[in-house]
């Protein structure tokens, strides 16, 4: 299997200025599942980490850092919501103040607390 892609190369000890195009083509020949998701995953990650320096506080990163954060591959690169905006959200959509902290802020807990509850058929 094989994927080309345009990539655009300059910076580094290249002469200020320069930059060429290169159709790059990526032989994935012999490589296994499990690399190919590792280099997706890199990819992945990398996107996502531009708009997290933009838009999230440091704070809310160093919590980030203390539970992990799960994301959608389609998703990353995409803007993101701080935590306010992401509450703000929920509240627009008429869930309460406190569960949709509850939801922003642990999604587990917010998971059981909802199934728990005995919505009534129609």
């Amino acid at each position: 299997m094989k994927r080309t892609k345009s990539v655009r190369v300059s910076g580094g000890n290249l002469p200020h200025g320069f930059s060429a195009v290169i159709a790059l083509t990526v032989d994935y020949t012999g490589t296994t599942e499990e690399e190919r998701l590792s280099w997706c995953t890199a990819n992945r990650a990398i996107a996502w980490q531009r708009p997290a320096r933009d838009k999230l506080s440091p704070d809310f990163l160093r919590e980030l850092a203390k539970t992990g954060h799960t994301v959608h591959a389609r998703d990353c690169g995409k803007a993101l919501l701080s935590r306010e905006e992401r509450i703000a959200q929920l509240e627009a959509a008429g869930i309460p103040t406190a569960l949709a902290e509850l939801m922003i802020d642990n999604p587990e807990q917010a998971t059981k607390l909802m199934g728990d509850i005995d919505i009534p058929a129609e």
